[in-house]
């Protein structure tokens, strides 16, 4: 079931939308569906409800302003801008289809996709809920940018926060607290901040999706919550890459490891721990059997620093299922990152052929 395109300034009960048996726009929601019944051996049914290039904060029911200040800073503006609603309702009272012009305006407001979308689905009965979304909420660090008025929206640093309470605030209007999320990670892309204090794209210190990636793992501390590592999918330049199909089959492997109970490695080797030892680290890996790289080389995408925040790439080894770093220039190596860039050239995975995930052992602010 396709939802169609629609906002509104108030919650609304009903949508538009029929089931069918076609097939979607979303090669993401086809491929999902499609492996999943394969491994439940059950007709699968997916609610398809998105707009490509909204926020997070489209999506945020209005009384979010009540725990994420910034998002009542940005609702506040938008009841405060008469001509915004004016031209809202204009759109909406006009004639079909809408302009580019005017369907790009209203996807990038915040709230009203959530009244128009979201809410008349709300309690339908789903196992859980796959997000796919991010991109726009990685064209600052901090957020709540003014001028231009649409990138007013969390930034990288504050999505953190915002998808966690954004999950709770879901289960809570759906009145499950066991709801599954499983949210897809950004994939690589090579864009940079204006804000980059350096503009060398594969640098772990780099203003890059790196961030964004970083807040959309911290979810997995969450019950009923597991995030797709893409970090070896994606495209350098085309913020809408072609490789959609490993993503779906992820999913469903997610989706049956998860909800259905069945057996099977659904991740590639997540940090356990890091052991330091003079001018080595040795670092051990969950979801580890068979730890190997893809093209037999050695491992790639590892910097190594010390409390000057020095970051140089290191020397990598398998060992044993754990991965051995050094580096020759720098002395008393404390913290480590891996894929920590825009567009890692990752080569780490497991049995599964699945990528290590990204990481940082440090706490350093960018």
């Amino acid at each position: 079931m396709t939802v169609a395109h629609n906002v509104a300034l108030t919650e609304q009960k009903s949508m538009q939308a029929n089931w069918q048996t076609s097939l979607p726009d979303s090669a993401v929601a086809f491929s999902f569906a499609y492996y999943l019944q394969q491994r439940a051996d059950v007709p699968v049914g997916i609610i398809l409800s998105a707009w490509g290039s909204s926020s997070i904060e489209a999506w945020m029911p209005r009384d979010l302003t009540k725990e994420l200040a910034y998002f009542n800073t940005i609702m506040q503006e938008f009841d405060a801008d008469a001509d915004r609603i004016a031209k809202i309702n204009r759109i909406l009272s006009g004639p079909l289809p809408w302009t580019r012009i005017d369907d790009v305006y209203l996807r990038r407001q915040p709230n009203i996709l959530f009244n128009a979308m979201m809410n008349p689905l709300v309690p339908y009965t789903v196992r859980g809920l796959v997000w796919y979304q991010g991109e726009r909420n990685t064209q600052s660090m901090h957020g709540l940018v003014k001028d231009p008025w649409y990138k007013n929206n969390s930034g990288m640093l504050k999505y953190k926060d915002a998808l966690q309470a954004w999950i709770k605030r879901y289960r809570q209007q759906w009145d499950n607290s066991d709801m599954h999320f499983m949210l897809v990670m950004l994939p690589r892309f090579n864009a940079l901040l204006n804000t980059s204090p350096t503009k060398e794209a594969r640098h772990p210190n780099a203003h890059s999706w790196a961030w964004m990636r970083e807040a959309q793992l911290a979810a997995q501390s969450m019950k009923n919550v597991a995030v797709i590592n893409t970090i070896d999918l994606g495209h350098p330049t085309n913020i809408h890459p072609l490789d959609k199909l490993p993503i779906g089959q992820r999913l469903a492997n997610a989706a049956a490891r998860n909800t259905l109970h069945q057996t099977v490695e659904a991740q590639g080797p997540v940090l356990a721990k890091a052991v330091i030892s003079g001018s080595n680290v040795r670092l051990f890996f969950e979801h580890v059997e068979g730890l190997r790289t893809v093209n037999s080389k050695a491992p790639a995408e590892f910097w190594l620093a010390n409390d000057s925040q020095k970051w140089v790439k290191d020397d990598a080894k398998i060992r044993q299922n754990t991965v051995l770093l050094s580096s020759p220039s720098l002395q008393n190596p404390l913290y480590v990152r891996y894929a920590f860039s825009g567009f890692p050239q990752v080569n780490l995975i497991n049995a599964a052929g699945l990528p290590a995930q990204p990481f940082r052992t440090d706490h350093f602010e960018p």
